[in-house]
């Protein structure tokens, strides 16, 4: 889970997952009230896993010929794997960094 880069306590898995989601824009931390951002590095890491899940399911479907109900039990369990593992990939920093 992210750590706050000035107060060192951990962030909690529901504030990791909003986080993760508005990348772009600095949160504040619960417990000191410091604003913080995905850190560089992390943010290229959180985009990589964006894509290879994505990529995963929009070409799921045409490569094993899946329609309706074998769609989405591909698709489902791949969001939900991404939406557990992008908050253990999170590392924060004080100042906002260009993401490349």
């Amino acid at each position: 889970m992210p750590t706050c880069k000035k107060c060192g306590e951990n962030w909690t898995f529901g504030s990791s997952i909003k986080k993760a989601l508005l990348y772009a824009k600095g949160t504040k931390c619960a417990y000191c009230g410091t604003p913080q951002y995905i850190s560089s590095k992390s943010g290229k890491r959180t985009n990589l896993i964006y894509v290879i899940a994505l990529l995963s399911v929009v070409l799921g479907r045409p490569l094993f010929d899946l329609a309706g109900i074998p769609y989405l039990m591909l698709a489902i369990p791949v969001i939900m794997i991404v939406m557990v593992i992008v908050p253990f990939s999170i590392e924060l920093s004080n100042e906002k960094e260009p993401l490349w």
